[in-house]
C-alpha cells in the first residue's frame, strides 16, 4: 500500500528531524472538494478530433480591433503620436454562443446542414458523474530564483459519480504561525538544499518571516519549533540562538 499511495514519500526522507504531518480526509461532492484542481466540470467529448480543432473547427471571435483615436505623448521633449485601438463587437452570435466557443467551420457546417445535422455541436459536455479520476501525488513544489517553493500538499483522491474521497497531508497546526508553505519548504530545504546536513543551515535557508498583529510587527523563523522532533529540539534552539547572535553582531 505504501508503494501505491505516495502521501508520505517526501516526509519519509526527513522523518528523523521533522514531525509527522497531519492527515485530512474529505468525502462529499466533487464540486466542494478543496483538494481538487480547477477542472471541476463534466467530461468533454470532441466530435471533431482534438488534434484537428484548428482545421475542422474554428473558435468564435465576435470582436474586431478598430482604430478609436490618436493619443499624443512626449518623448525626449518631442511630441509623438500613438494610434489607439479597441476591441468592439463585430456581430451578434447565434444560439447564445460566446466568444471562445468552438463551432464547425463553414464547409463542415454546410455538409451537416445538408443531412439536417447542423444542430450537432463540435464539443459536448457530459454530466460530472461521468468522470472518473485517481489522483496520487507526492508533494508538489518547484524551484524559483534558486529557492524551493511549495505548490500543493501530498494527495490521494478518488473521484467518481460526482463524489470524491481525498486524503491530504498538511503541516502541524499547533503553532499559531504554522502553515503548509513553511512546513513543506523547510523539509525541502533540509532534503535538497542543505549541504552541511545541519539543522541550522535549513533554518537559514527557510528564512525569517514577518506578520502583523494590529500595528505590532512580529518576525519569526519559518522553521517553527513545532515542526521539529524531540531529539532535535536542543539542536534547533541552539541554532536559532546562534543565528540571532550573528544578526545582532551584524547590526552592531
Amino acid at each position: 500500500m505504501g508503494q501505491i499511495i505516495k502521501l508520505y514519500n517526501t516526509w519519509e526522507k526527513a522523518k528523523q528531524v521533522f514531525v509527522k504531518p497531519s492527515l485530512r480526509v474529505y468525502f462529499g461532492k466533487w464540486s466542494k472538494d478543496p483538494n481538487l484542481p480547477v477542472w471541476r466540470r463534466g467530461a468533454l467529448v470532441y466530435i471533431c478530433s482534438r488534434k484537428k480543432l484548428s482545421s475542422y473547427c474554428h473558435t468564435v471571435n465576435n470582436s474586431v480591433m478598430i482604430k478609436t483615436g490618436v493619443r499624443s505623448y512626449l518623448h525626449n521633449n518631442k511630441e509623438c503620436f500613438l494610434d489607439c485601438y479597441e476591441w468592439v463587437p463585430e456581430h451578434a452570435l447565434p444560439r447564445g454562443l460566446r466568444r471562445g466557443d468552438y463551432v464547425w467551420n463553414h464547409n463542415i457546417r454546410k455538409k451537416l446542414r445538408k443531412w439536417h445535422l447542423d444542430w450537432l455541436p463540435p464539443i459536448i459536455e457530459l454530466p460530472i458523474w461521468t468522470r472518473f479520476h485517481i489522483i496520487n501525488f507526492d508533494l508538489g513544489w518547484k524551484t524559483k530564483y534558486d529557492s524551493v517553493r511549495y505548490e500543493f500538499p501530498p494527495q490521494f483522491t478518488i473521484a467518481a459519480f460526482g463524489l470524491s474521497l481525498s486524503l491530504t497531508l498538511h503541516s502541524p497546526k499547533s503553532d499559531k504561525y504554522g502553515c503548509d508553505d513553511h512546513y513543506w519548504e523547510a523539509i525541502l530545504n533540509y532534503i535538497y538544499k542543505n549541504k552541511s546536513g545541519s539543522l541550522k543551515e535549513t533554518i537559514e535557508l527557510s528564512g525569517i518571516w514577518t506578520t502583523y498583529k494590529g500595528d505590532d510587527k512580529i518576525s519569526y523563523f519559518a522553521v517553527r519549533p513545532d515542526y521539529i522532533t524531540a531529539p532535535y529540539k536542543e539542536e534547533y534552539y541552539a541554532a536559532v540562538s546562534d543565528i540571532k547572535c550573528q544578526q545582532e553582531r551584524a547590526i552592531l
